[in-house]
């Protein structure tokens, strides 16, 4: 194999397929890039076996062929080349020369036949996304993912898709908390209704890949094993979680006694206090404040250790007074994702899940399941 290309457009291809390289193999090819070249492009591909990125950008291909190449130590080298054209070139023994300026490097590479072959994908169900959508969703969903500690089931975002009605609704859960985002989609190919169980990690890795201004088209492919998402030059695969989402319409609450909107921006940057000085819970890893709602909304943080807080916040209040304990950080990871200038906290009673929800906003929300103080 013999190639040239510019630095640049071969470091951005570099970095994204290394996305998708695990921290530890047993199998030395998945530490490896592979490299094809053929019908005036390079093609990369990186795979940890859960998920895989596979990059393309056309180039000067004076021989076709394949290369696996260490990843660490390409994409270093790569890195630290001048912005100026490239060649590299596979020869006798495993030896791949690069040549940059008047300079030249060796790497040795593996035996690329020891690569995982592409899987395929089942054109059961397709839909095109709008990557900036798709990173929103991704993002204010994602704050309810489960942590390692939690079952595989609860490391993933839920992604049902009703074709007919041509709407999606992409949930996580950590049986604590609740995020939920309802969407419009663009259908290409299936009929009827899907679901996919799709890991966190692989959707956020995902978002990275269009991290940029640019709002590109992905199309995404959901098959009963893995969900593929294509562009013109990137196509990104990932496995699905197997097992049974739980059913999280039977936790939705539908009637609110008490319902206060209140300043995003001021309720954050109290939470935030709260938290500092809220009563640590080991068990949950979390911040316990309360929320003493009135004539008023009163937020209260204490540790006996540490010491104590209190703010009144301005605020609309609909319904009968209450007082909530909550997770302090929860409550905040849903404020975060809000740009909205307002938010509505609903509540039914002190011990039964309240709703954080941007004002005008119908299609988003997080849910969060308050504490009993003892």
């Amino acid at each position: 194999m013999r190639i040239s290309c510019p630095q640049p457009q071969l470091l951005n291809a570099v970095l994204k397929v290394h996305r998708a390289i695990g921290s530890t193999s047993t199998l030395p090819a998945l530490t490896g890039i592979l490299l094809t070249a053929g019908d005036g492009k390079v093609t990369l591909h990186a795979t940890d076996l859960e998920m895989g990125i596979i990059v393309s950008f056309g180039c000067e291909v004076g021989e076709e062929g394949r290369l696996l190449l260490p990843a660490r130590i390409f994409t270093d080298l790569v890195r630290h080349l001048p912005p100026v054209t490239v060649s590299l070139e596979g020869k006798a023994g495993g030896v791949v020369t690069i040549e940059y300026h008047q300079a030249r490097a060796q790497l040795h590479s593996m035996d690329p036949d020891q690569f995982p072959s592409l899987p395929e994908p089942s054109q059961s169900y397709s839909l095109k996304f709008p990557s900036r959508d798709f990173r929103e969703i991704v993002r204010k969903v994602g704050i309810a993912a489960g942590s390692e500690e939690l079952r595989s089931i609860y490391h993933g975002l839920l992604w049902e898709m009703d074709f007919l009605a041509g709407k999606s609704v992409m949930v996580a859960t950590d049986t604590h908390r609740l995020a939920l985002y309802e969407t419009p989609i663009s259908p290409v190919g299936g009929e009827g209704q899907t679901a996919a169980i799709i890991p966190h990690k692989s959707l956020v890795e995902l978002s990275r890949l269009f991290s940029g201004e640019e709002d590109e088209e992905i199309t995404f492919i959901i098959g009963p094993s893995q969900i593929f998402a294509t562009t013109e030059n990137l196509t990104f695969y990932s496995r699905l979680l197997g097992g049974q989402f739980p059913p999280y319409r039977q936790v939705l609450p539908k009637d609110f006694q008490t319902v206060v909107v209140v300043p995003t921006h001021e309720i954050t940057t109290a939470v935030e206090r709260a938290t500092l000085l809220g009563r640590e819970d080991s068990r949950l890893r979390s911040s316990i404040i309360r929320l003493e709602i009135g004539d008023t909304l009163r937020l209260l943080s204490h540790t006996p250790e540490v010491g104590q807080l209190e703010e009144e916040l301005p605020a609309e209040i609909t319904g009968p007074g209450l007082e909530v304990a909550l997770n302090g950080r929860y409550l905040l990871d849903a404020l975060k994702v809000i740009e909205e200038e307002k938010v509505i906290l609903k509540f039914i009673e002190p011990l039964k899940p309240l709703v954080v929800q941007p004002q005008g906003v119908d299609h988003y929300f997080c849910l969060i399941l308050p504490v009993r103080l003892g």
